[in-house]
């Protein structure tokens, strides 16, 4: 049986019958990982604010470039690293911004 099979198979109400059903986002949101020890500097040059108090996993809305994102506290290098969710669309405008206030993408 196929995965697209096996989903047919799914109840009508996947609640009820204590089941999740995931649904993909691809193509809606654009992710930038930005890491290392300058990793909220970075941020903090590009719009985003102090984002030194955020706990580990946790996360905040900002905004970049006129663009609203959320900015998530990850495990990076030196324990330090952030990801950043925004709109696909706007990918290219926030990934210039990122890399205006510093970042270098990891081919360099």
């Amino acid at each position: 049986m196929t995965p697209a099979q096996r989903l047919r198979r799914l109840p009508a109400d996947p609640v009820r019958r204590h089941r999740q059903v995931l649904e993909g986002r691809g193509g809606v949101l654009a992710q930038f990982a930005i890491l290392g020890p300058q990793a909220g500097a970075v941020l903090a040059q590009a719009g985003a604010g102090d984002t030194g108090d955020l706990p580990m996993f946790a996360w905040r809305s900002v905004t970049i470039a006129g663009v609203d994102v959320t900015v998530q506290r990850t495990e990076g290098i030196n324990n330090l690293g952030f990801v950043v969710h925004a709109p696909s669309p706007a990918r290219q405008t926030l990934r210039s911004a990122i890399l205006r206030a510093g970042a270098a993408t990891l081919s360099e």
